[in-house]
């Protein structure tokens, strides 16, 4: 269940990004603030690389830039799997919210809807919107230099799970996953809440030293927020990514239907997060070594408005096999 320091930890991220926008205007007035990277304070290291998109669903998410050269003797993992793992799915509900997951990653929520919140159309607010394919994913780069989106491999559940599970107050339900990839073996166990808007993630990957690129492996959200208001326009106004990096707030912006300037920032990073002009949903790590964020995303355009499809990354440093723990906020 949710403890103190969570619950502070959620309150202060909500305060810190919804009032940012007014701080902005009274240290500047009303001049438009400027859209593209993020300021980064003198202690961290900004680096930014830009990429030509790409095709499928890295237009959403840009691998991170290698730090070393990969290794062309290994094997590559992708040719070493055989997937046969039906896809299978599990429509949740609580007092709080509908969700719809299936085993696509692990544990993909392709429906997160808040039973609470109404848009102007009286349909329930949307965190996850499978029609723009949002949410939280894990990935990494081989020594072979292969990016592996976990979202693209189906795993096996630990246990036969129903179809649909309903939760009253008070209550908490655990899935877990595992999948087999090469020398890797790679779990995930997402605990969910009746009475709280936030899921628990424990990840864990065997063997991730000899595996992964630089030890590190990547955990972000995609591809931004869906608009809940009837005026579209002024919600993604709103709409930016932010990091937390010691003492400063990074914060992510753009506006334009072309493919956003990909920015790295080396430090460690307590939480990121993404929002729109009323909601948000963030990632915050627990006890685990963080190296820095990404920043990414693209506009899409539908009808006259500039949708914004963002990216935000932790990079997570991982050279033991021990489990590593995620509150989600959504």
């Amino acid at each position: 269940i949710m403890d103190k320091k969570s619950i502070l930890a959620i309150a202060i991220i909500t305060i810190i990004i919804l009032f940012l926008p007014s701080y902005y205007k009274l240290i500047n007035g009303d001049q438009t603030q400027p859209i593209v990277s993020p300021q980064t304070p003198a202690t961290q290291e900004t680096t930014t690389n830009q990429t030509q998109p790409e095709p499928e669903d890295v237009k959403a998410r840009k691998p991170i830039q290698p730090q070393q050269e990969a290794n062309d003797s290994k094997v590559s993992i992708l040719d070493t799997i055989a997937q046969s793992v039906p896809i299978s799915k599990i429509d949740i509900e609580t007092p709080l919210v509908k969700a719809k997951i299936n085993n696509m990653g692990g544990g993909k929520f392709y429906s997160w809807e808040l039973k609470n919140y109404s848009t102007w159309q009286n349909d329930l607010v949307q965190i996850i919107n499978e029609q723009i394919n949002n949410g939280f994913d894990f990935s990494f780069i081989t020594y072979v230099g292969e990016k592996i989106n976990l979202n693209r491999f189906s795993f096996e559940p630990a246990m036969e799970y129903p179809e649909r599970i309903t939760m009253n107050s008070g209550e908490e339900k655990k899935i877990e996953y595992t999948l087999q990839l090469s020398e890797l073996t790679i779990r995930k166990a997402i605990t969910i809440y009746a009475d709280f808007y936030h899921i628990d993630i424990e990840f864990f990957i065997e063997n991730p030293s000899g595996q992964l690129l630089n030890n590190e492996y990547q955990l972000g959200w995609v591809n931004g927020l869906p608009s809940n208001e009837e005026n579209r326009s002024e919600d993604y106004t709103y709409s930016e990514a932010y990091a937390s990096m010691g003492d400063e707030v990074e914060s992510y912006s753009l506006d334009s239907e072309e493919e956003a300037e990909f920015v790295s920032i080396n430090g460690k990073a307590d939480w990121i997060a993404i929002r729109t002009k009323y909601f948000l949903a963030a990632i915050i790590p627990g006890d685990i070594k963080t190296s820095g964020v990404n920043f990414g995303g693209y506009g899409e355009k539908v009808g006259d408005i500039v949708e914004r499809r963002y990216l935000a990354q932790l990079n997570i440093n991982k050279t033991d096999p021990s489990s590593d723990s995620y509150s989600i906020y959504m």
